[in-house]
């Protein structure tokens, strides 16, 4: 996304246009089949346009594109104060049956069971659902933290191991989204769910700053 900031300095304005840092989709590690290799999401949070996401412009959010290899898939990130959590599976199950059955499962930093999801009402989360075996949770953050979510197929569980079942087959497709409110936006360390202005915008806003001083001593 790009945006006008107008300074004024004086008798002169300058218009710097800048991009912000939007999250886009990462892929998911092949790797991260358990706790101990868990891909951490927490570089990927960011605020922006997403239509399969509510409110995406305003709460802080990451995508994942996960395939099915035949092994579970965890992912971990932080949450920076108290809020409310949303993870949603889109793309997972198309309307003619295809696709993957998820469920999907919540962990605190040791690995305890929080929380977890199998089939949702697809009116639920935003777009990108049309069958309800996609998996959808909700929950509510009481402090900040360290977590683990974990993606299966139907029928699994949680389990000491973390989550016990079946796993997505090779083939399959599947889409993530974590829409946490107490996520800090990539490149932010104190200001969660405000947009972060990318290099490129500094020295622009720089460059702007030197020539206005010049444009000013020459007429002065």
């Amino acid at each position: 996304m790009e945006r006008l900031y107008y300074l004024v300095f004086g008798f002169f304005t300058i218009i710097v246009i800048a991009s912000t840092s939007h999250a886009l989709s990462v892929a998911a590690n092949v790797n991260n089949n358990t706790f101990a290799t868990a891909q951490n999401l927490d570089a990927f949070f960011s605020v922006g346009p997403n239509s399969d996401i509510a409110n995406a412009e305003l709460t802080p959010w990451a995508s994942v594109q996960g395939v099915g290899d035949g092994t579970l898939d965890f992912f971990s990130f932080s949450v920076a104060a108290a809020s409310t959590g949303i993870f949603d599976i889109d793309y997972g199950r198309g309307a003619d049956g295809s696709g993957i059955d998820t469920e999907i499962f919540l962990f605190d930093s040791v690995g305890n069971f929080l929380a977890g999801n199998d089939d949702s009402d697809i009116t639920r989360g935003a777009g990108g659902s049309v069958s309800s075996l996609d998996a959808f949770l909700s929950y509510n953050f009481l402090s900040a933290g360290f977590y683990y979510l974990g993606v299966a197929e139907f029928n699994s569980f949680a389990c000491g191991a973390g989550i016990c079942g079946n796993v997505a087959d090779a083939g399959d497709f599947y889409t993530l989204q974590l829409s946490v409110g107490g996520s800090r936006v990539q490149g932010d360390q104190g200001n969660p769910g405000q947009e972060v202005p990318e290099p490129g915008t500094l020295l622009l806003l720089s460059a702007g700053l030197l020539g206005a001083a010049r444009l000013r001593k020459r007429h002065g």
